[in-house]
């Protein structure tokens, strides 16, 4: 049985305002899930388009290793993989309004990071690097219609 299958059934006996309520609820239980996801692509290079949003020169690289502080290798002519310090990474949020989810970081490196992704051109928009790609998206919106299905099974279950 498919969600439209469920919200139909328990359309007569939960309410419109109730079943979207625990729409948003189980959004934001994913949050980890969304992180996870997110790291994958990342650590692959990638954004939400499979596109590498720039990439590493030999002097970056030389200052990593001088560094020492990356949680990630920076190798020259390697993509962006966007993990330095993780501030970026821990500081993601998101935000579930107008039947979507928007994810971003409150980290104070995404300005001069979204800055050299400008500079470099090859993507056009930055904040691709928060979205996911057709196979990670695909994973989320599984992961919350299954526990939408089991959280709406328990509350027909209580009526």
């Amino acid at each position: 049985m498919y969600l439209g299958d469920w919200l139909h059934i328990t359309s007569q006996e939960i309410s419109k305002d109730s079943i979207l309520e625990l729409v948003e609820q189980i959004v934001y239980s994913q949050y980890e899930l969304v992180k996870d996801l997110i790291r994958s692509q990342w650590e692959a290079g990638e954004n939400m388009d499979g596109l590498a949003v720039g990439f590493y020169t030999e002097f970056t690289e030389r200052l990593s290793n001088i560094l020492g502080d990356a949680i990630m290798p920076k190798v020259a002519g390697e993509p962006y993989n966007l993990l330095w310090s993780g501030s970026l990474f821990e500081q993601i949020r998101i935000e579930y309004q107008d039947y979507g989810l928007d994810v971003d970081s409150t980290s104070e490196n995404e300005a001069p990071l979204f800055g050299r992704i400008a500079e470099n051109g090859i993507v056009s928009e930055p904040y691709t690097i928060y979205g996911l790609n057709l196979e990670n998206l695909e994973i989320l919106l599984n992961s919350i219609q299954q526990d939408l299905i089991e959280e709406l099974l328990i509350k027909l279950k209580m009526r």
